[in-house]
């Protein structure tokens, strides 16, 4: 299951430093899936079974990550950072009535 569709579940996000080291607090005790994604990155890292337990540290060590890629890339829209800030209006996904303005924007005579 990818995160953008796991609601279900308890989240925690952190950006991680330049060398990608990161630390998630208060984290409750469980097994979880870790997600990492970095600006310029087709896809996501994933790792299954992560266990916490309570009242202790976890060091996951070093994880290697290889973006898959399919084949040669052609052209891509936007840039690959979870920002759509290069587009018209891109920060605004939670504008209510945003769709009705539209007409307005776009003129078509």
């Amino acid at each position: 299951m990818e995160w953008q569709n796991d609601a279900k579940h308890y989240e925690f996000w952190v950006h991680g430093d330049a060398q990608g080291n990161f630390s998630i607090p208060n984290v409750r005790p469980g097994n979880y899936t870790l997600h990492a994604i970095a600006d310029g990155v087709l896809g996501e890292f994933a790792r299954t079974n992560v266990a916490v337990t309570a009242g202790q540290s976890l060091a996951l060590g070093k994880l290697n990550w290889q973006p898959v890629r399919y084949g040669k890339q052609l052209w891509d829209i936007g840039i690959p950072n979870r920002n759509g800030a290069e587009f018209f209006k891109g920060n605004e996904y939670y504008h209510w009535g945003w769709y009705l303005e539209y007409a307005k924007l776009f003129r078509t005579t």
